[in-house]
């Protein structure tokens, strides 16, 4: 509850606020809203730590992003940067916001021009595609692969969270986290 007063009291403050409600019991009171002071050691408030509770099990996983998963999403990269580097001269497959035809990877693929490749706008409009990457994907987990491929657009944001593991992992003990 204090956590939500304070939530609210700050929204007041903000140069822009969300509009976040008052909570009720800043003008009813908070004796209708909280258990009996016997069933908690904090008059009432939630007693579990919300930090500890979530980044344990948010550590763990960049931990096993690291230590299990590392090796294709590296390879993915490496890949998609070697495909980028063949179709350099074509456009971005993200254009305003929206994706749009692959065709640094088409390209690469296939050694195929930008000029060639524009035919294929129109029908990928229509029927747009997965862009597997041709890399094998090695990290498991519960004893099978975690992915079957990996796509050409989800490189980026896979090695920014494997980048993210990475620093994390350096801040903490060297121990194998629990299967």
């Amino acid at each position: 509850m204090g956590t939500l007063t304070r939530l609210w009291a700050f929204d007041q403050l903000s140069a822009r606020p969300n509009g976040i409600g008052r909570p009720p019991w800043e003008d009813a009171g908070v004796d209708d809203y909280l258990p009996r002071r016997a069933a908690t050691t904090l008059g009432g408030e939630n007693e579990t730590e919300p930090l500890a509770a979530t980044m344990g099990p948010l550590l763990v996983w960049a931990m096993r992003v690291v230590d299990d998963l590392a090796e294709g999403i590296l390879t993915a990269w490496a890949e998609r940067q070697r495909l980028t580097d063949i179709a350099r001269t074509s456009t971005a497959t993200i254009y305003k916001n929206k994706i749009v035809l692959a065709r640094r990877y088409i390209g690469g693929i296939t050694g195929a021009s930008a000029n060639q490749i524009e035919g294929l706008v129109a029908a990928v409009a229509q029927r747009p595609g997965p862009c597997p990457l041709d890399v094998a994907v090695s990290g498991r987990i519960a004893g099978r692969p975690w992915r079957s491929t990996i796509d050409f657009n989800e490189a980026p944001t896979l090695m920014r969270h494997l980048t993210t593991g990475r620093v994390h992992r350096l801040q903490l003990p060297h121990r194998r986290p629990p299967r």
